[in-house]
This record gives structure tokens, sequence and C-alpha cells, in this order.
């Protein structure tokens, strides 16, 4: 039995809900196990990555559900491509479409995607895997769709831990074997955790090394206007002039945290059918903006940045 913080934080954050899994994609495919219907169909956005040693996130829980799936387009900036979703759920008809928000940027178009699935009767999947407190509008990220999903380790210090979230009440809330939930100090550091805080310093991260990135040569800054909204998961940039995997290398050897969602696409999205996706997998570069990081570090990114895009030397 896990002991939950006492405090109404604690009350609101542990709600009934939410149910709490080792992992964001554990809580999905018990969402689909248990309480989907079968031989259902979802569409999904067409940048979905996949590495050896972690699989892909989404992906994985619907090939081992077996459900069926297809995709739709995302443009130069990860947007959903409204068109070709209407078009996609009028050729498929899913009976769910999922909606990720990038790097912690709100997907711009997700109330009017919520309208068309409503219209539709299709569920609506917030991933909300890379922010917690991102707002479109009025609403907070994962209060929009029927069902959101949330990755604890993402944005706090735990080993493990992510969120399933059911907020229509047509779906019951599932429950978890003992060895799904995660630990109960992931809970606890979710419960007591400042998140406004956290949020804030995640801004400020991002804006101080955005300012610092825009004058290295090579380098583009994917999102260059972090608006009042969001709250990021990192910096992502596109990388000009050099090999990204040769410059990632460079920079984990200089002990700098780098990551490159998603260096490679699952097999199923064909670059003959998405050369945007494919275009920005191969040219994507995440730059951490962690709470815990400091501006010195920031420079010493920035600076080491440079040094290895454009081979000047200290």
């Amino acid at each position: 039995m896990i002991e939950i913080p006492k405090g109404p934080r604690q009350k609101e954050r542990y709600c009934s809900n939410r149910v709490f899994a080792r992992s964001a994609r554990m809580g999905l495919e018990h969402l689909f196990r248990k309480v989907w219907p079968p031989n259902c169909r979802i569409l999904l956005p067409s940048y979905i990555g996949i590495s050896p040693l972690e699989g892909s996130g989404v992906f994985d829980p619907i090939q081992a559900c077996g459900i069926q799936y297809g995709f739709f387009r995302t443009n130069e900036l990860l947007e959903a491509d409204f068109s070709d979703l209407e078009k996609q759920i009028e050729q498929s008809k899913p009976f769910a479409v999922l909606l990720i928000h990038y790097f912690g940027f709100p997907q711009p178009k997700t109330i009017e995607i919520k309208k068309l699935c409503e219209s539709q009767g299709i569920i609506l999947i917030e991933d909300c895997a890379h922010t917690f407190e991102s707002r479109i509008g009025s609403f907070q990220v994962g209060t929009i769709g029927d069902v959101s999903i949330f990755s604890l380790h993402k944005i706090l210090p735990c080993e493990d831990g992510g969120i399933l979230q059911i907020n229509n009440s047509k779906f019951s809330v599932p429950s978890l074997e003992a060895d799904q939930i995660c630990a109960a100090s992931t809970i606890e550091t979710f419960c007591n955790a400042e998140l406004s805080a956290i949020s804030a310093q995640r801004r400020k991260n991002y804006l101080q090394l955005e300012k610092l990135v825009r004058s290295v040569r090579n380098v583009s800054v994917f999102y260059p206007r972090l608006n009042e909204e969001t709250v990021p998961l990192n910096l992502p940039v596109l990388i000009k002039n050099k090999d990204r995997f040769e410059l990632y290398k460079d920079l984990r050897n200089q002990n700098i945290g780098v990551t490159s969602l998603y260096h490679t696409l699952i097999p199923e999205i064909r670059a003959e059918d998405f050369p945007i996706s494919h275009q920005i997998s191969r040219d994507i570069l995440n730059l951490p903006i962690h709470q815990d990081i400091s501006k010195d570090q920031l420079e010493y990114l920035a600076a080491a940045l440079d040094r290895s895009v454009n081979q000047t030397r200290s």
C-alpha cells in the first residue's frame, strides 16, 4: 500500500482520475488492454521516435496491443496538419486520435482538433510527456483530451513514473497491478514538487539559452518565440552544416546532456511519405534547460556548441 503525503496540494495531485504507472507508456498500454474496445484504430502524428535502448514510448504499446493505426502529417514546426487530419479521419474512421505536445510546446490547434473529434465521436488522447504546466488559452495541457499521459521522470528528479489521466467519465479509471505502479518516492516527489517554480526556472533558462544560441552560426532555434503559456522541456535546435550524430557525441563527451528527439523515426513513418518529418529527425538536437542548470553552465553549453558546429578552438 502506497502512503500518499498529506495536504491540499498532495490531495489535488493524487486525484481519483489519475493512475501512477512506472512509465507513461505502461499507463497507455494498460488503458488499451483494460478499457479500450478491441480492434479499434488510432491516428498518430507523423513524428514518433525509436531507440535501441528505450524503444518507442508511444508506438510500442500500440504494437503490443495489436491496435490498428495510421498517421497524419505534421508541418515544419511539428504542428498537426489539420486538413490532413480531417482527411485521414474521413478515410479511416478511427476510434481515437493522439496528439503530441512536442518538447512542451502545445499543439496550437488542440481546441479545434478536440471539436473535430467530438463531432465525429472520436476519442482524443493528449501526450503531455514533455510538460506539465503548459497552457492553451485558459486550458492546461492534459485537460482537453478525453485521456492524457504525463512523464514524471522527464520533469522531476525521479527514477520512474508516468501518469495516465482519464478526463472522460465514459471510461473507467483502470487499476494497476502492484508491479505496474511507480515507486512511492516518485509519487511523493510529484506531490511535493513546486511545479510553478520549476516551470518559471525552465522558462528563464530557455530564454537565456535561446539568446546565447541565436548568435551561433549554422544553428537555428526550432521555436525562437516562447509565449507565456509554454513551459518547455528543452531547447530544440536544427544543425545545418555538421552531422548531427557526430555533434551529439562530441557534446556528450564534454559532459553536456544533449538529447535528440527523435534521431530515428519508427520505420512505419516512411521518408517518401513524410519527408518533412525525416528532415527534422536528421537535423534536430535538444539542449538542456532543466531547473537545476546554472547560468554559467548555459554559457558553457552555448560556447561548446559553437566550437563543435563551427570547428573553432578556444
